[in-house]
């Protein structure tokens, strides 16, 4: 006990939170609350309480004064935390001034922030940004403006101007930003028109839309306006909190009435994308993000349905301006279409235009755009479906169908319509439907769905009318009879099964569409002769059969006109009805059974009951009012022959059929049912009810008997028979269900309540007397009761509950004596399950709730047994989750016993508490041992103690677990290798420092974990659990720094113990190093991780260390992860600030220098190395891992760097490639130039020298930079890399005798000098050409370098190196392909704009001078020379195509002009193709496949019209215009099918086919043929031009009556489908063409036998024709076809033309 004090501390520590806060008041009263704050403080310092006592202190006082002390604090990070956000909601009051002032204002949190954790200064930040959410402040302008100042000093680099500079140098901008929302809002519209700024990354939106909302609005409709001091990227971000901006709740007022603030932003937004012509708006959020959620809350908050029009005019008119919005409209459920159709169906002549409009918009398949709709039809009342049908089909844009015109019925787009169409609409409108269809198809093929004739895939109209049609209600009106003879003739008498189960159900359907009930209770009557036949059963009891509509509204019984009935005969229908039901049923069990039997068969008659009893209800109300019937006579007409018989029916029905299954059963107890369980009994339909009280005494006296059975039935003992359990099978009565109806059926209170308390006292006593002990009984019923009935509260228990106040510390002893204390010892006994004789109570209670629908299931017997009754261990997970709600003293004897048994675990350590803790005059803990039993029980085993403790870590004494920690890493360090208990010592030692480092005194922590790294290497996983970003975040800021600079310093001084000691073995061998003053490379590597983006410390700082570990460390590991840290680091720093920071690190990275352009990263050579080798003569080794031409590590890390992405300041990025890069190119070349020298000097003999350019180690770093950064690139490297590539093109003479040399010795080509030689002069034509050529196809960026390079200089190395490649090229022109086909211009669609025209001012003029080159070339003499040099040139004709005016290459708004000079360029090839002759038939379809390239699918078309307009007729041109057809015709095969086809270009199409198909050219374009039939479905396949279908030509027609040449023409006919041409003339042209394409050297012998027709001969080429085609395929090189016959190879003479 404390002495002297005002408080006692043991007294607090025994107060609840509650008794806490008001004991602490009264104290702050009486005494100062500073005093007291004091007092807690210390008291808390010095461990006596835990940190948690000072939360109920902050809220019991009002006055600030503690607050400064609490922050300021620095032995409790969990009082900061509470001080903190105390502070926080006092900012939130009236007064929050005079807290802003105690705790010393802007410049008091200025120095606050410098020293609290990076943890602490979120949470900081967080406080004060949410203080404008819930503030009391009327007028906060002023403390805006305190917080605005506090926010720039805190970032004063970025705002130079602020009264006062913050000590912090930690890189925190992105946590300050959480304390934007509470800054004035001018600071706040300056931070976000700001192009660019550190802090808009971070900022807090949903907040910032909360309190600065008129701001935000304000700037998103100027970002859609595009207003012009709105930059781009400023507008974009703004734009972004549009969907927060429409989801907010801000109470602004607004004019508008319903409306709310983010509704009216809403409107606004969508009036001015719709209204102005020049917005800024993101397209894919226009549905989901405006305009469904707008109209959804229109909806709620009742709008004036005028204005609600409006908006829907609005938004048609902004999708049709917006085709790939349109793509976001849907008829699926929650689309803005359904919304449109809600209203429409309220109020139909208001918003019939909208509905038009939207309807208009949709583009569903024609071919299911009925199916399209299914969702949106069913969506509206059934009277409204035929008008939503009728707008739908008249305005969706793929059906355009009048319905109520016969001509749009008739001739319409809907080829087929949906059943179900018909079952939506009302029964008039869809008889009247049908009928018209009827009559105007009499065919009857326009139903797409069931039901199906056996002689069509279609539906039956006749069946489907007969569904429809109404049934006469009239009792004495009898249904045509001879329908449903024939139907049930044709039944019996049909052989096929699927015939007779077809007319089966038809019956069926007929007798539901009689509307008698004696009808279609004969009919089902009837069909029970094919109970055998289970593919008809399945037909005519399947549920679209039986539970359609019409057949529940039959077996309903309660017409829909009830003028002409009264309650008796309604009654007579039920009963009737209920007996069909039955009828059914005892089908379905009749079938039970069979060996057929299948329970889904059965969903129709099983499910119909609960349909029936729903249509039931439904209507009673209807039934009630138009009879004036009450209560009694409505339950006596509609519920006492329904649910209450049918389950005594039913009942009955199975007690007469179980027997027959299973004769045992009718010798079975009255304890077991013969017929159905109750469970079974209800059927879907639940009873449990309180409506159904009185209404089903059946169900309600089984239930009875059920629950308050006779004890001498229910507790009888299950007989062991085999056939008695088998008779009994699954039919037992379920208790849950039972106990269900007994108690829910009575009215809500004092009758409810009684049957509760009749059951639960019937169950404690009679059915539990006997067999259950007073605490059993209890527990047993109590969790049946609550399975059953969950909803009703059950009689209060009368066992007393033990309240696991344990574990308790003892206070009734000395402290300053040891204490054997058993935690477990307040623990209560337990008691243990026991198992039961069972009965029949038992096969009640585990009786399933629902039962399947079979009666082949045994018996199930349960195993009753008893609850146990448990005591929780103190680990309980239930305990340790709810350890905040145990009272104080539990608390501390868990923290106690938590401590001590983790202490009993731990080998040769000094016992905890071994003295009273804090101190002999300040005791929260006595001197404590615990009791050796104790140790033994699970309790003390499982789950871990530290797994306990990580529950109460704030509360859990720093020191006390300080020395728990150490004495287990000591312990581990004892621990030998081999040992057993190695994995558990380590894991105890390192999960309580763990722990430590979670306490409220993390920093103890440090030391410890330094050790632990750099002692313990092979830790390398807990490594980083330790001393993880969350670790350090939470420490104060010195004592972050203070553990980096430890583990820094430690880390640098092994490093440099093993330089050291590494230098000494070479002059000394046999030293060994010792283990302790290793390093592991990872440890280090791990450091250097640590400080990238480390927020914790210093930028300097971090610089500082990564400085000393790269001039340090050896190891190219450490260097990589060193070096990737620095430039992530460089990578952040921006152009506005930070230059001193950027300089350090670029002096840094200079230092790297030497290493990143030495031959080798892992061993870089200095003079001395240098000298050695020359004096030795043995090559240095050069790096090689992953291959000479990958980049080394340290040089990727830094290339990888150059990356916009990674750098994105350019000054920087120019920098680090002046600075760096370069210098590294020019140490390579020297490192490499020492390297060749010494290689041509070994290896070439000593008369001969060379004199070879030298190159960087790795060359492929010049690829790199004029790939990525050509702008910064001095012109330098680009002509060092042309020397690279014509060196390796084209070497010098002694170059080749060297690279023969390499080459030929096998051992020198695979060793490290043999491969790094070849890669630096030995890649022949392989070298890369496309980075440089890529230059000319992408958009050209000036040089911003003094000594950069121009396009110009580019297109010169371009060209070089094409004259390079042509010397080299062979036959194959494999590497002048790969060098040409990334010149070739930028047609693709993925290529953009930009591309496009580069390609025309840089690519264009280059591969034009190659042409000229080659022709160059390509002159006689060449020609004539049998030493040419090259021997072989490559074609140009591909080449010269890249030249034309490619439609999508030039932008301008004349297209039609575009192509038309297009096409004509294409007509220029073509006839420069036939000038040349038959030896170019080849370059043809380079002129197809290149003019098919055509980016846009309009301009391809526009290209084919122009090609194909000709003059078929005119003879001289024949051959020409038949080459522009064809190529018209492939364009034409690659266009999509018109979605308009009104449209112009599609109209032209139509006009120049219908041209082609009336002349001879119709034989060479089959698919455009069939496209324009696809685009005009009315014309006919095949007809003349007077529209009378014509016969295509067979063979007959054209030959004599020869077998062996009929197949010929058969083939021929394939391609001469020709209205009005003859035959024998499409075959001329067909092999005209096919001579067009022969090579020259190709000879036809042509031997011409006697042919005529009709008296006339042949024509010789069709007779020629015939001679080729004879010759059956592929032969041979020696072989010769038939009659004397020489052709080419087979594929040259079958091409797409049929033949």
């Amino acid at each position: 006990m404390e002495t002297g004090s005002a408080m006692d501390s043991s007294f607090l520590r025994h107060l609840n939170p509650r008794e806490l806060a008001l004991y602490l008041r009264h104290a702050s009263e009486k005494q100062s609350a500073k005093r007291v704050s004091t007092h807690l403080l210390k008291a808390i310092e010095l461990e006596a309480l835990p940190p948690t006592v000072f939360d109920g202190f902050l809220t019991s006082v009002e006055s600030p004064c503690p607050l400064k002390n609490a922050l300021w604090q620095q032995h409790s990070k969990h009082v900061r935390y509470a001080a903190i956000r105390r502070f926080g909601k006092d900012l939130e009051s009236v007064g929050w001034e005079g807290t802003w002032q105690e705790v010393g204002g802007t410049e008091g949190l200025l120095d606050f922030c410098s020293q609290i954790s990076v943890s602490e200064v979120k949470e900081l930040s967080r406080v004060i940004g949410s203080c404008s959410e819930r503030s009391a402040v009327k007028d906060g302008i002023e403390r805006q403006r305190r917080v605005t100042e506090l926010v720039q000093c805190l970032m004063c680099p970025l705002y130079p101007s602020s009264p006062y500079e913050s000590r912090d140098q930690r890189p925190l901008n992105g946590r300050y930003a959480q304390m934007i929302p509470a800054c004035t809002p001018g600071f706040v519209e300056s931070l976000l028109r700001e192009e660019s700024h550190p802090l808009l990354e971070s900022l807090p939106r949903k907040r910032l839309v909360k309190k600065h909302f008129k701001l935000l609005r304000r700037l998103v409709l100027d970002a859609i306006s595009q207003e012009d001091s709105l930059k781009n990227s400023a507008a974009h971000r703004i734009l972004d909190y549009i969907p927060l901006l429409l989801q907010s709740t801000s109470a602004i007022p607004v004019v508008e009435p319903h409306f709310s603030v983010s509704m009216s932003l809403a409107v606004s937004i969508l009036e001015r994308i719709t209204l102005d012509e020049e917005v800024r708006f993101p397209e894919r959020s226009f549905m989901p993000i405006l305009m469904v959620p707008l109209v959804r809350r229109l909806k709620a908050h009742k709008v004036d349905r005028n204005r609600v029009r409006q908006i829907f005019q609005l938004a048609a008119k902004y999708l049709q301006k917006h085709e790939r919005v349109r793509t976001q409209l849907s008829p699926v459920k929650g689309n803005l279409i359904t919304y449109i159709t809600d209203y429409w169906s309220s109020a139909a002549s208001l918003f019939k235009g909208c509905m038009i409009d939207f309807i208009s918009l949709l583009r569903p398949s024609t071919q299911k755009a009925l199916f399209y709709y299914q969702d949106l039809i069913r969506q509206v009342a059934t009277p409204q479906r035929y008008d939503l049908l009728k707008i739908i089909c008249l305005n969706c844009p793929d059906i355009r169908v009048d319905i109520e015109s016969d001509d749009g019925l008739k001739t319409g787009r809907i080829k087929e319509w949906p059943i179900f169409i018909f079952q939506m609409l009302r029964p008039d409108h869809s008889l009247s439907l049908l009928q018209r269809l009827v009559r105007l198809k009499p065919e009857g093929n326009f139903l797409e769905s069931q039901p199906r004739s056996p002689s069509s895939s279609l539906g039956d109209p006749h069946i489907l009318l007969a569904t429809l049609q109404p049934g006469n209600n009239d009792p004495e009106h009898e249904p045509p009879e001879h329908v449903l003879e024939t139907l049930k003739s044709k039944a019996s008498k049909s052989r096929a099964q699927t015939d007779r189960a077809f007319f089966a159900k038809s019956a069926v359907c007929h007798a539901i569409a009689s509307g008698s009930m004696e009808v279609y209770g004969d009919v089902l009557q009837w069909t029970r002769r094919f109970s055998r036949d289970v593919m008809t059963v399945r037909m005519t009891h399947s549920p679209e059969v039986i539970s359609t509509t019409q057949g529940i509204a039959l077996l309903g019984g309660i017409p829909k006109d009830l003028n002409q009935w009264d309650a008796a005969n309604i009654r007579t229908r039920i009963t009737k009805a209920n007996s069909i039901m039955l009828n059914l049923l005892d089908t379905a069990v009749t079938s039970l059974r069979e060996p057929f039997f299948h329970a889904p068969d059965w969903t129709g008659p099983l499910s119909l009951f609960r349909d029936v009893v729903m249509s039931r209800i439904s209507s009673a109300d209807r039934l009630e009012a138009h009879f004036e019937l009450s209560e009694d006579e409505i339950y006596d007409v509609l519920w006492s022959e329904t649910i209450d018989n049918l389950a005594r029916s039913r009942d009955a029905l199975w007690k007469r059929s179980r027997p027959t299954m299973d004769p045992a059963v009718a010798a079975l107890k009255s304890a077991w049912p013969r017929g159905l369980p109750i469970q079974c009994l209800m059927g879907p339909v639940n009873v449990a009810v309180e409506s159904a009280f009185t209404q089903t005494p059946f169900l309600a006296n089984r239930a009875a008997e059920v629950i308050m059975a006779d004890p001498a039935i229910a507790l009888m003992d299950v007989t062991n028979d085999k056939e008695t359990r088998h008779a009994i099978g699954q039919f037992v009565d379920s208790f849950d269900i039972a106990l269900a109806i007994y108690v829910m059926q009575c009215p809500e209170g004092y009758e409810r309540e009684s049957r509760v308390y009749a059951a639960w006292s019937h169950a404690i006593n009679a059915l539990s007397h006997g067999r259950l002990s007073e605490n059993e009984v209890e527990l047993f019923w109590r969790t049946i009761f609550k399975r059953a009935i969950p909803q009703v509260k059950l009689p209060d228990s009368e066992i007393r509950t033990n309240k696991e106040e344990y574990p308790l510390i003892p206070t009734d002893v000395d402290p300053r004596e040891p204490l054997e204390w058993n935690p477990a010892a307040l623990v209560p006994p337990g008691v243990e399950s026991r198992e039961l004789a069972m009965t029949v109570l038992d096969c009640r209670i585990a009786a399933p709730r629902r039962l399947q629908w079979n009666t082949r299931h045994d018996f199930l017997p349960p195993k009753p047994e008893t609850q146990a009754i448990v005591s929780a261990p103190i680990w309980s997970p239930q305990r340790l989750e709810n350890f905040r709600k145990m009272s104080k003293p539990v608390q501390e004897g868990m923290i106690a016993t938590a401590l001590l048994v983790e202490s009993s675990k731990i080998e040769g350590s000094s016992r905890i508490l071994a003295s009273p803790f804090p101190s002999r005059s300040i005791v929260r803990y006595p001197w404590l041992f615990l009791d050796h039993d104790f140790l033994l029980s699970s309790d003390a085993l499982y789950p871990p103690a530290d797994v306990a403790l990580s529950h109460f870590i704030k509360m859990v004494p720093s020191t006390l677990l300080l020395d728990l920690t150490v004495s287990a890493l000591n312990a581990f360090s004892r621990t030998p290798s081999n040992s057993t208990k190695l994995v558990s010592t380590e894991r105890t030692a390192y999960g309580l420092l763990m722990l430590l480092s979670k306490s409220d005194r993390p920093h103890l922590a440090s030391n410890l974990i330094v050790r632990t790294v750099l002692d313990r290497p092979d830790a390398s996983s807990w490594h980083r659990q330790l001393l993880s970003r969350r670790f350090l975040g939470s420490l104060l800021a010195w004592q972050a720094q203070d553990i980096i600079s430890l583990f820094a310093s430690s880390i640098l001084e092994r490093i440099q113990h093993q330089v050291t000691f590494s230098s000494k073995k070479q002059k000394a061998e046999g030293s060994v190093i010792s283990s302790d003053r290793c390093i592991k490379v990872t440890t280090v590597k791990f450091l250097a991780r640590a400080l990238d983006d480390a927020d914790f410390v210093s930028p300097g700082f971090c610089v500082d260390i990564l400085s000393k570990l790269l001039q340090t460390a050896s190891h190219i590991e450490i260097r990589v992860a060193v070096l990737d840290s620095m430039l992530s680091r460089l990578g952040r720093c921006t152009d506005d600030f930070s230059n001193a920071l950027a300089e350090r690190l670029m002096s840094a990275l200079e230092t790297a220098i030497p290493i990143l352009g030495s031959l080798n990263e892992r061993k870089p050579m200095q003079d001395t190395d240098w000298t050695e080798a020359e004096k030795t003569g043995n090559l240095p080794e050069v790096y090689d891992d992953g291959g000479m031409k990958a980049f080394p590590p340290m040089l990727n890390v830094v290339l990888s760097a150059i990356a916009s992405h990674s750098i994105p300041s350019d000054i920087l990025r120019k920098g680090l490639i002046r600075r760096i890069v370069l210098p590294v190119i020019e140490k390579s070349k020297e490192q490499s130039g020492r390297w060749v020298k010494m290689f041509t000097l070994k290896h070439l003999p000593a008369s001969q020298s060379i004199q070879i350019p030298t190159f960087p180690v790795r060359p492929g770093v010049l690829v790199y930079l004029i790939q990525t950064c050509s702008v910064e690139v001095p012109k330098y490297c680009l002509d060092v890399y042309q020397q690279f590539f014509l060196t390796n093109i084209s070497p010098p003479a002694g170059l080749i005798q060297i690279n023969q040399k390499v080459e030929g010795d096998l051992e020198l080509r695979n060793s490290n000098e043999g491969q790094y030689w070849l890669s630096l002069y030995g890649q022949g034509a392989e070298v890369s050409t496309s980075p440089i050529v890529n230059l000319l196809t992408a958009p050209w960026k000036s040089s911003v370098a003094s000594d950069g390079f121009q396009i110009s200089h580019v297109q010169e190395i371009v060209v070089e190196q094409a004259e390079a490649l042509l010397q080299l090229a062979d036959a194959s022109f494999r590497h002048w392909n790969n060098f040409m086909t990334a010149l070739a211009p930028p047609l693709a669609q993925s290529r953009s704009e930009q591309d496009r025209k580069a390609w025309l001012a840089n690519g264009k003029p280059v591969v034009l001078r190659i042409i000229e080159k080659i022709d160059a070339l390509r002159t006689p003499a060449w020609q004539r020379d049998r030493h040419r040099q090259p021997a072989v040139l490559p074609p140009t004709f591909s080449f010269r195509l890249w030249s034309l005016d490619y439609p999508q290459l030039y932008q301008s708004p004349h297209a039609a002009q575009r192509c038309a000079m297009f096409a004509q360029q294409v007509v220029s090839v073509l006839q420069g193709i036939l000038d040349l002759g038959l030896a170019h038939h080849a370059d043809y379809d380079k002129v197809e496949s290149h003019t098919s390239r055509c980016l846009l699918p309009e301009d391809g078309i526009r290209v084919a019209c122009c090609l194909g307009k000709v003059e078929l007729e005119d003879s001289t041109k024949l051959q020409m215009n038949m080459l522009r057809v064809e190529v018209a015709d492939a364009l034409l095969c690659k266009a999509e099918p018109p979605q308009n086809q009104d449209d112009e270009i599609w109209q032209s199409v139509k006009h120049m086919l219908e041209a082609w198909q009336k002349t001879r050219a119709s034989l060479l374009a089959p698919s455009s043929r069939l496209l324009c039939l696809h685009s005009n479905p009315k014309a006919p396949s095949n007809a003349s031009p007077s529209g009378t279908p014509t016969p295509a030509p067979t063979a007959t027609d054209v030959l004599d009556e020869d077998g062996g040449w009929r197949h010929i023409v058969e083939s021929v006919r394939l391609v001469a489908l020709v209205d009005g041409a003859a035959v024998d003339e499409s075959v001329t042209v067909v092999v005209s063409l096919l001579l067009g394409e022969m090579e020259p050297d190709v000879r036809l012998k042509i031997t011409l036998p006697a042919c005529t027709r009709n008296g006339a001969e042949l024509p010789p080429v069709l007779l020629m024709h015939v001679l080729v085609d004879e010759w059956p395929g592929p032969q041979q090189k020696d072989e010769s076809p038939r009659n004397g016959a020489t052709v080419t190879p087979w594929s040259l003479l079958t091409r797409e033309t049929g033949v």
